[in-house]
């Protein structure tokens, strides 16, 4: 999994916005395993835990020891952030840790605004 941030601008404002981000991306998120934590005005966060690939070698080379690294799980963050902006528009914030699928879901989410940048 990666770090990324991207950053997309529209004319809506936060409080109509807001609902489209969220139906229109929790979808491919949750097929990713990842669980709406925390969602207010102007915050949205996705988070979803998972073991790493590592994890596995070390119990298949270590068994029955090995099992004990099955304790040990990641957490990944992604956190959408809505930024009033002058104008009435919103500047869009997603960062976080996810994968390429993810990535590409906020990449294809449309804000319905000609003057985001694509």
């Amino acid at each position: 999994m990666q770090s990324s941030e991207e950053v997309r601008e529209s004319g809506k404002p936060p409080q109509a916005l807001l609902p489209e981000i969220v139906t229109g991306v929790s979808g491919p998120l949750a097929s990713a395993g990842y669980v709406l934590q925390t969602q207010s005005e102007q915050v949205v966060t996705f988070v979803r835990n998972y073991r790493p690939w590592f994890i596995w070698v070390g119990v298949v080379l270590l068994f029955p020891l090995g099992l004990l690294f099955l304790l040990y799980k990641e957490t990944a963050t992604l956190t959408v952030i809505l930024e009033p902006v002058d104008g009435g528009g919103t500047r869009v914030r997603i960062n976080g840790k996810g994968e390429p699928a993810v990535r590409r879901a906020f990449e294809q989410m449309s804000l319905d605004d000609p003057r985001a940048p694509q």
